[in-house]
């Protein structure tokens, strides 16, 4: 069994603080699995974790040359849906065995910027864009979801997402096959408030 990583021991000391039972998944030979098994005697789960570390270039090259510089964009990043893809497939793989388990990304911002990380991962799973709106006091930014490109969207076999930092936040799929709300409509207005005329 391979060893846990910091961020794996995150992920599994978060859902461990809430009362689920955390059991590590055993590797197999022909495919990747998730991680993590997870219940409280009423959910039970599966989750893989990912995360998106600190910049190591910049370290490199701040210890080569004593100075480095680092430019994020704000937004979608195809690196992390690269990540999301990668660990809806290694999910579909494990509930192969029971397609009743809820699946579950853990992301763990574990970066130079943890916040900005949290924005990009809920971009790329959502859509999201802030659209501009003429408001009696300015410009206001108004939070489109499912408005570009989306993970959610795209790889309907995920569930959940959780997004661990330091000010940790959840994301939810509502377009999941397995969704009950009914709002699984991606082009529902629901989804993205329309600016006033």
């Amino acid at each position: 069994m391979a060893r846990e990583t910091p961020e794996e021991w995150e992920a599994r000391r978060f859902f461990e603080s809430l009362g689920y039972v955390v059991t590590r998944l055993s590797e197999s030979s022909d495919c990747q699995r998730a991680d993590y098994s997870l219940e409280n005697g009423v959910d039970h789960f599966i989750a893989e974790v990912k995360s998106r570390g600190p910049d190591e270039d910049f370290e490199q090259r701040m210890e080569r040359f004593g100075r480095a510089q680092s430019q994020e964009t704000i937004g979608r990043r195809n690196p992390i849906s690269k990540q999301i893809t990668g660990a809806a497939g290694q999910l579909a793989a494990t509930a192969a065995e029971n397609s009743s388990l809820l699946r579950v990304i853990v992301l763990v911002a574990a970066g130079d910027h943890p916040e900005l990380q949290v924005d990009q991962f809920q971009a790329t799973l959502y859509g999201k864009v802030d659209l501009l709106r003429a408001d009696g006091a300015g410009v206001l930014a108004v939070p489109c979801f499912y408005f570009t490109f989306s993970d959610f969207f795209r790889l309907p076999g995920i569930d959940a997402a959780v997004v661990l930092a330091p000010a940790g936040r959840g994301c939810v799929s509502i377009v999941s096959p397995d969704d009950a709300t009914g709002l699984g409509n991606p082009g529902s207005t629901k989804s993205c408030p329309r600016p006033a005329r």
